[in-house]
């Protein structure tokens, strides 16, 4: 996409820094809760307890709980030799696969591979993404460079 000239007026400029100032005490406090969480997740978790839940009474009716996780994922380069040995149900309850929509193929493939069809296929897979793919709008993002120095 193209970089376009846009001229902002007062509010939109104003909007802009407050924006700007608010992510970046956004990104602050972030780093900071998660220190300060850390911190106190290492005071009263025992460190050899790497993962689970453990809740406390704090007083006045209060309760803590304090969860450590563990993170798990696969290597695709190595999931043919974990496939090749395990038992078929064990490795079919141990692997889940989650369809993902390639928007590449989506926006481009798709569309011309459809033109090909016969016009009732065409109907029918016209349907059946209907029903298939659902499209929610997203969080619009925002990104402010500093200009380059010279």
């Amino acid at each position: 996409m193209a970089t376009q000239t846009l001229a902002l007026n007062q509010v939109q400029n104003e909007k802009l820094a407050l924006w700007q100032q608010l992510t970046q005490q956004l990104d602050e406090l972030k780093a900071k809760e998660i220190e300060l969480r850390n911190e106190i997740i290492d005071t009263i978790v025992p460190q050899d307890k790497v993962e689970g839940a453990a809740t406390f009474e704090i007083g006045n009716g209060w309760k803590l709980t304090a969860t450590r996780k563990q993170n798990y994922s696969l290597d695709k380069q190595h999931l043919n030799t974990l496939q090749d040995i395990l038992p078929e149900n064990i490795w079919d309850d141990l692997v889940r696969w989650k369809p993902e929509l390639s928007m590449t193929a989506y926006r481009k493939s798709l569309p011309a591979y459809a033109q090909a069809l016969p016009e009732e296929t065409r109907k029918s897979l016209s349907e059946a993404l209907v029903n298939a793919v659902t499209i929610r709008p997203g969080t619009p993002e925002l990104k402010l460079e500093a200009p380059k120095q010279k």
